[in-house]
C-alpha cells in the first residue's frame, strides 16, 4: 500500500511538471495564481516574466523528500531597480535574476520547510548565483493549510522563531 501511495504522488509530481515546466505556462500559471495572492501579486511586479528560464535538470532527492516539481530564473523588470544605488550601473550591464521554487502538494506536508530549504540550497545556493529565492508552494488538499509559521524552528522557544528562512515562502491554494 505504502509503494502505492508513493507511485501515485511521484504520477502527480509528474503531472504538475510536465504541464508547468514550460516558461510561458509557468508564467500563466504565477499570474493567475496572483489574482488571488496579494503578496504574489507584489513579486509578480517586481519581475519581468517573459525573462523565465528553468532550471535545467532540478535538484531531485527522491529518497528523502520526492521531487522538487520546478525551478525556474527570472529577471528584475527595470523599473524595478535601485536606481539610488552606486551599483546601479554596474547593476544595468548585469542581469539581476531572481529564482522561482515551485512545489505542488495535494496533501498537508508537515516536512515542507525541510524540503523546500534542502531545494533552496542545492539548486540555488549550491549551483546557482546566491539570489533571492521566492518558493511557491501550489496546494490543492481538501483540509486548510495555513504556512503562515515562516521560520525553520517553529517547535523551539520563541527566541529560536526569528531565525528566518533563506527564501521568501507563498502558499498559493488551488482547492
Amino acid at each position: 500500500m505504502k509503494e502505492n501511495n508513493a507511485n501515485a504522488r511521484t504520477g502527480h509530481d509528474s503531472y504538475f511538471r510536465s504541464v508547468f515546466k514550460a516558461p510561458d505556462r509557468a508564467a500563466e500559471l504565477l499570474k493567475l495564481a496572483a489574482r488571488h495572492n496579494e503578496s504574489l501579486a507584489e513579486f509578480l511586479k517586481t519581475v519581468d516574466l517573459s525573462t523565465l528560464t528553468e532550471i535545467s535538470e532540478a535538484f531531485s532527492d527522491t529518497e528523502s523528500f520526492g521531487y522538487a516539481d520546478l525551478a525556474f530564473t527570472v529577471k528584475i523588470a527595470d523599473g524595478e531597480r535601485n536606481r539610488d544605488s552606486e551599483q546601479f550601473e554596474k547593476e544595468r550591464s548585469a542581469d539581476l535574476l531572481v529564482g522561482i521554487l515551485e512545489e505542488h502538494k495535494s496533501s498537508k506536508d508537515p516536512n515542507i520547510i525541510a524540503q523546500l530549504v534542502k531545494y533552496w540550497y542545492h539548486i540555488m545556493a549550491k549551483n546557482q548565483r546566491n539570489i533571492p529565492t521566492v518558493a511557491i508552494v501550489f496546494y490543492n488538499g481538501r483540509e486548510i493549510w495555513n504556512l503562515e509559521n515562516k521560520t525553520m524552528f517553529p517547535n523551539y522557544p520563541k527566541y529560536y522563531r526569528n531565525i528566518g528562512l533563506p527564501f521568501r515562502l507563498e502558499l498559493v491554494d488551488i482547492g
